[in-house]
């Protein structure tokens, strides 16, 4: 399925949430069975965290359009190398996770990232805030995620 994921109305399950329920005697019907506004939350969850967890390649894909949009840029800059402390840095990196975010995360829109640190020990903690509207079956819903990065192995939780 491309982007979409709407089918007359209802929401419906992505490739991967209609793999983790699965059987092969539910094959046919759970694929076009509408997910619940708690499922939808979840998934867009895991979808968050698998996308903050992904790093886009160092080549400049902004000169290419298509390129842009596919699977190779899915993903947010690596920050570890960047001075994410100064303000331009920041920015950036603001601007190109809601970029990622809105683009890999249909059923977000008005997507806005809040971008805080912390201090703590010896380590600088990066936090985001993702927050959005979003599209359940029959409304949208204001939705906030906080993330966190683990400065020990670089990844994110989302919570």
């Amino acid at each position: 399925m491309s982007r979409g994921t709407q089918s007359g109305g209802s929401v419906i399950r992505y490739i991967l949430d209609r793999l983790q329920v699965l059987d092969d005697k539910e094959r046919v019907v759970v694929e076009h069975l509408p997910m619940s506004d708690r499922e939808v939350r979840e998934s867009v969850k895991r979808n968050l965290a698998d996308l903050l967890n992904s790093r886009v390649h160092f080549y400049p894909v902004q000169r290419d359009p298509l390129l842009a949009q596919s699977t190779f840029a899915c993903g947010i800059p690596d920050f570890l190398g960047l001075g994410i402390g100064l303000d331009e840095s920041a920015r950036e990196f603001k601007a190109s996770v809601e970029r990622a975010v809105s683009w890999y995360e249909p059923r977000l829109s008005g997507v806005t990232v809040d971008l805080s640190f912390h201090s703590q020990y010896a380590d600088r903690q990066i936090f985001l805030k993702v927050s959005g509207n979003l599209l359940l079956e029959n409304k949208t819903e204001r939705v906030i995620f906080e993330t966190a990065v683990e400065p020990e192995s670089n990844s994110v939780k989302v919570d």
